[in-house]
């Protein structure tokens, strides 16, 4: 819920939960100093009963507010350091999720957070209650901020996302076992210097989507686990490879295994160009591109790399007829001439493109007159290109043309 009043709607939905537990769980309440006189004890209808989809993200926050409630107290701020306050909050989730477990006939979707509690509570709960491998039998879609060990009795997950994974070895064990995964999202605890490795993902025959993030810019595996014919968007939240010597085998491996690939996002190095094109002259389903040059490259994208209608040697491929989006992250520098070519061509098949650049870039030179005349372009007529930048106040500036 957003807007005004949010909070007190979420603090009533999780008092009304609370008033259908059952006595013991409200004894345990009591036990912990969690004062429960403002929680109705007249029999309240149990829509746990009704659930198909629980979501424990930012519960910590809400259940914090809705126990100063309670207690009739306002001067508890944030509960990182107060081992009392994380205690009652553990209790409550706790409490709430075993009840969940055993009023629930079925979950198809379970978001446990991206903290370390809610993650804690149901490796516990998962344990403590019988019923909760029933419930989560059927479980389709699985968010959590760190692995839990379901591996042995859920096996229909189609949607998995661990942010950030810490323990490798449960995590291969969890994902090994879902032959219907169609979308993983996974990014690694950059502190811990452990990565993914790449037979992992070797048999997913129905895994369609692939997200791989990062704290910051991290050095990734990259081989032969992306040979999965059904793959059809690979995105990778990263500038650096993890071999630059071979940066190529991570493009050249989409190539050769993913005939339905549609969308690629990903570090690209310029000596890329040969792996690039066959990447482009092997599918037609490709209509998306996000490119990170690899930072720490000096090496400029040559006019002949950029060019709008780039071809291999036997002059099949053509951007304009293939693409509806082409992205390039910041790092590396564009001439003005291939610039223009490519924003014109826009404008004869008006198709729209939109262009972004770090708020510092400034013009000079050619791309000063060539930006100058987009500008009066777009102010006679309705234009195409979409300049995303303080133009008035950047151009004549003495730095280079670093676009991205």
């Amino acid at each position: 819920n957003s807007g005004n009043g949010s909070n007190k709607r979420r603090t009533g939905l999780i008092t009304t939960y609370v008033a259908t537990l059952p006595q013991s769980s409200r004894d345990v309440l009591s036990q912990a100093g969690i004062k429960i006189s403002r929680i109705s004890s007249k029999p309240t209808f149990d829509y746990a009963c009704f659930l198909k989809g629980l979501q424990f993200l930012g519960s910590t926050r809400y259940i914090l507010d809705s126990i100063n409630y309670w207690n009739r107290c306002r001067t508890w701020k944030g509960y990182s350091d107060n081992p009392i306050l994380r205690k009652r909050i553990f209790i409550v989730i706790q409490e709430l999720m075993k009840h969940f477990f055993r009023k629930s006939k079925v979950l198809y979707k379970l978001n446990a957070g991206s903290g370390i509690i809610v993650p804690e509570i149901l490796a516990n709960v998962i344990t403590e209650i019988p019923e909760a491998k029933k419930v989560l039998s059927k479980l389709r879609t699985f968010t959590c901020g760190s692995t839990v060990n379901t591996a042995k009795f859920i096996r229909h997950i189609q949607q998995l996302e661990v942010h950030p994974y810490e323990d490798l070895s449960e995590l291969s064990k969890l994902i090994s076992v879902h032959k219907f995964l169609s979308s993983i999202s996974m990014e690694e605890n950059h502190t811990s210097g452990k990565y993914l490795g790449p037979p992992t993902l070797a048999n997913f025959v129905n895994l369609e989507e692939l997200i791989l993030s990062a704290f910051d810019d991290q050095d990734y595996p990259r081989s032969k686990w992306i040979q999965l014919t059904g793959l059809q968007q690979v995105i990778i939240h990263s500038h650096k490879l993890f071999d630059p010597n071979n940066s190529g085998l991570l493009i050249a491996n989409i190539a050769q295994f993913c005939p339905d690939i549609i969308l690629y996002e990903g570090p690209i190095l310029q000596d890329n160009r040969r792996e690039f094109t066959k990447l482009l002259d092997s599918y037609n389903h490709l209509r998306s591109l996000h490119l990170r040059p690899s930072k720490g490259i000096p090496d400029a994208l040559n006019q002949e790399s950029s060019s709008t209608n780039q071809r291999n040697s036997e002059g099949k491929v053509d951007f304009d007829a293939i693409f509806k989006e082409i992205t390039i992250s910041d790092g590396w520098m564009i001439s003005a001439e291939a610039f223009e070519k490519f924003l014109e061509s826009r404008v004869e098949m008006s198709r729209p493109v939109c262009f972004y650049w770090n708020p510092t870039v400034q013009f000079k030179g050619q791309m000063e007159k060539f930006v100058k005349r987009i500008i009066d372009m777009e102010s006679a007529s309705k234009f195409y290109v979409f300049l995303h930048g303080n133009l008035t106040s950047e151009l004549g500036g003495d730095k280079k043309n670093s676009l991205g």
